[in-house]
């Protein structure tokens, strides 16, 4: 099997994949190609991407996001022109496939690894920040068209992938298969699914689990009522918005419903009629957290950092 890694910017694929796919020495074999672009990363503007506003710009309904202030507007403005790369991107991904005959017998997954840089979303465990878009592609054997509402999570994409292959995912993956929800087989859903943060930018320990109604969030160290991004290249967006951010007591744990508030508004932990279903979502999230022996519960977890910084300290004491 041909493995090959490319990472860059969009506008790249459009000189190397043709290289990428023809120099493979057994063009008969299967292949696996995994390509990692920059868009929609920021800074948006780079590498001759502008802001993109003539059709107008679109900005999510979201209840802590300020949709009048001119940062924002300005911000996705440069989010669409990134958009538009990254979509001229993939359609080269795919006229390139179908020139060399191989769009039917590839199994295509376009994903990404977390929200939009924005408040309340990249950096935290709301379902802005580790909800992800997840479009999968396989002529003849995925049903076409199809749109679901279960929940996954990325750790299933590989087992689902051995699948489809002909394979039998090892049991000791922690994700598991959703093929057969893509193929209209027998499908039994997941119940819960979990994400966890420790450390970007800074060192703030989050684990929390989701289920289809509720969501569980606990605060290790840091307590933010107004938990969101601080990237400094997105301050604007945040001043304009900062008024709309959740204003309440802090609180190491937080429990939303999720039918009644998706924006995550109202933290329920402290309701005395939701204690039941705090009580038994913490339960799961520690047994969660010690069937994967999750570092946290030996102490706090050094950041990426520190090890290199006391080793130039220690290097002073000479």
């Amino acid at each position: 099997m041909h493995r090959g890694k490319e990472y860059g910017r969009a506008g790249q694929l459009n000189r190397n994949l043709a290289d990428i796919l023809d120099a493979r020495t057994q063009p008969d074999k299967p292949f696996y190609l995994q390509i990692g672009t920059h868009e929609t990363h920021t800074p948006y503007v780079h590498d001759g991407v502008e802001p993109f506003d003539k059709d107008g710009v679109t900005i999510p309904e979201s209840p802590m996001l300020s949709r009048d202030g001119p940062g924002t507007h300005r911000q996705f403005a440069e989010l669409q022109g990134a958009v538009n790369r990254l979509d001229e991107g993939l359609g080269h991904v795919l006229r390139t496939l179908e020139e060399r005959g191989l769009t039917d017998n590839t199994l295509l997954v376009f994903t990404t690894d977390h929200g939009l840089p924005m408040p309340r979303e990249k950096t935290t465990l709301y379902d802005r920040g580790i909800g992800v878009f997840l479009m999968m592609r396989f002529p003849g054997v995925f049903n076409v068209g199809g749109r679901y509402d279960q929940l996954v999570s990325n750790v299933d994409v590989l087992p689902t992938l051995i699948e489809a292959a002909g394979g039998t995912p090892p049991p000791e993956l922690e994700g598991r298969s959703f093929y057969k929800l893509l193929t209209g087989g027998d499908y039994q859903p997941r119940e819960m699914l979990f994400a966890e943060k420790t450390y970007h930018t800074s060192y703030d320990p989050l684990r929390c689990l989701r289920t289809k109604k509720f969501k569980y969030i606990f605060n290790f160290e840091s307590v933010r009522p107004e938990n969101y991004c601080l990237d400094i290249s997105r301050k604007p967006v945040l001043a304009e918005s900062l008024a709309l951010l959740p204003k309440g007591p802090n609180r190491f744990d937080e429990l939303y419903d999720l039918e009644a508030d998706p924006g995550e508004t109202r933290n329920l932990a402290e309701e005395p009629e939701y204690r039941e279903v705090r009580e038994k979502l913490a339960g799961d999230l520690m047994r969660w957290m010690m069937a994967t022996d999750d570092p946290l519960l030996r102490g706090p977890v050094a950041s990426p950092r520190f090890f290199e910084k006391l080793e130039w300290l220690q290097s002073q004491d000479s």
